[in-house]
């Protein structure tokens, strides 16, 4: 009897010990270690909170409507660019083609973003992560990452969004406007905005920058 005891005992402490990793547990691990990879100093690295969610990445942040973003972005700045000489029609003509090039693209953006809507969901493990890390001149800063993990390899990272990034910001605050109209983007009586009725993705987005 002694030995059956004792054999149960070393039996359940093994079987507690393999307890296999969740889908969770491993999107969390190996997003720390994509970040990891791409820092200059890992070794400073510490995280401050992180969760994970199986979500939806805003139809917004698409492909087909960053690419549309960007060539819009392209064309408004030569437009802004360009001073013509006022008293020269050659000049006064390119400034109006510009201005039609710039008007057309976003336009043309616009649409992409209403048909985005339409898209099938791309749905994936978005691991949402605040961290502190030193940056090149030994100081520490808080950063704010989201980690995209295959839904059902959530070993395998597809990519990330750096919240650092400001052109990340600038796309996303423009789109996420252009998509649900000003009137979402409610502030409270703080200067807060109410984030209800918004996804995981974008709560962390909005937390993170206001």
């Amino acid at each position: 009897m002694k030995y059956f005891i004792v054999f149960i005992i070393i039996l359940t402490a093994l079987t507690t010990g393999c307890n296999p990793k969740t889908d969770i547990q491993i999107a969390q691990e190996t997003s720390i270690e994509y970040i990891k990879q791409h820092m200059k100093n890992p070794d400073s690295f510490k995280v401050l909170s992180i969760e994970t969610n199986i979500d939806t990445i805003p139809p917004y942040l698409s492909d087909k409507v960053l690419e549309a973003y960007e060539l819009y972005k392209i064309a408004s700045e030569e437009e802004g660019n360009y001073i013509p000489d006022y008293f020269s029609s050659v000049d006064v003509k390119k400034k109006i083609d510009l201005l039609k090039e710039k008007i057309a693209k976003f336009e043309l953006c616009q649409n992409y973003i209403r048909e985005s809507s339409k898209l099938t969901p791309d749905v994936q493990y978005l691991t949402c992560i605040k961290y502190n890390a030193e940056n090149s001149f030994g100081g520490t800063l808080s950063s704010y990452s989201i980690v995209v993990a295959a839904k059902e390899k959530p070993d395998s990272i597809l990519g990330s969004y750096d919240l650092e990034n400001d052109e990340f910001i600038t796309r996303f605050k423009s789109l996420s406007i252009e998509f649900y109209g000003k009137e979402k983007f409610k502030e409270n009586k703080y200067g807060k905005i109410d984030t209800t009725g918004f996804s995981f993705f974008e709560k962390f987005i909005i937390d993170a920058i206001q």
